[in-house]
């Protein structure tokens, strides 16, 4: 009989259970049957990303402990008969991460990920594109998203500042952009990087740019209006002392309204690492 169904792990090879006690040294958890089931191809295959290897590691170990505990804990809340297989194109990569990832909200996110490839019902959500988006952004970044993947239907309202010569009907030059709802809702770390964390999460096409601000925000760009005239007005002083520095040359300053919400691909992209 195999040992990992005397411990109730499922039917672990024993590269595969050997691996399994050093992520979680009490295998006598009831709750770790879920964890084998679903890893079970994984762990048989973690040779190939010499992940037994890293273990060896005390800091890595722990760091990894930490964070599959977490998706212990997770995959726990859904029934046995629910628990599929993780398929190795995503299961590889993620473990590999959650053993190098420090930050918590980032890593919430990889254990996310790997719960919804561990369930029949919600593997399909889980694409190994996703990987390569979340190795790729940062901790604030990770809070937009979090933002988004609970408040899909309240996108972030941004004006953006323009200056054309007036009367001329030529470029125009955008000087700055203020967003009016992001700061109350996302406690970003670098508030100065706005513009360019939705550039790059808009490189991977998570995010997609809407004209004007919906009808349905109205009241939050009224409750904004005192502060959006005063921004106004600091940049049309600012475009005026630029008289005297360039030939006498008359700016106009423009504004332009937009709200960014989540593309249908960032639609898939929340699914993936949404639990319930």
């Amino acid at each position: 009989m195999n040992l990992g169904d005397v411990l109730g792990v499922g039917k672990l090879s024993d590269n595969g259970l050997e691996l399994i006690k050093l992520i979680y040294p009490d295998l006598a958890q009831p709750a770790l049957k879920k964890v084998g089931m679903a890893l079970e191809t994984v762990l048989d295959l973690s040779n190939t990303i010499l992940l037994p290897l890293k273990l060896m590691n005390e800091k890595v170990r722990m760091n990894g402990e930490r964070h599959l505990k977490s998706y212990q804990e997770k995959l726990n809340s859904y029934p046995e008969e629910s628990i599929g297989s993780v398929p190795p194109e995503i299961g590889l990569p993620v473990l590999d991460e959650l053993l190098r990832v420090t930050n918590e909200e980032i890593a919430d996110l990889f254990t996310n990920l790997l719960v919804n490839a561990s369930l029949i019902e919600k593997s399909k959500f889980a694409h190994p594109s996703f990987i390569h988006i979340l190795k790729n952004i940062s901790v604030d970044e990770a809070r937009i998203i979090n933002y988004y993947k609970d408040q899909r239907n309240m996108p972030i309202l941004v004006i953006n500042y323009l200056k054309s010569r007036e009367n001329w009907q030529g470029e125009m030059i955008g000087i700055s952009e203020f967003f009016i709802n992001l700061d109350e809702n996302i406690d970003l770390l670098y508030k100065e990087n706005r513009s360019f964390y939705f550039q790059n999460l808009s490189k991977f096409g998570l995010f997609e740019d809407g004209h004007n601000f919906p009808h349905s925000m109205s009241s939050v760009v009224e409750n904004k209006g005192a502060e959006i005239l005063s921004e106004e007005k600091r940049l049309q002083e600012l475009i005026d002392n630029e008289v005297t520095n360039e030939n006498g040359i008359i700016y106009s300053l423009h504004d332009v309204r937009s709200h960014i919400y989540l593309s249908d691909y960032g639609k898939e992209f929340v699914k993936s690492i949404s639990v319930n």
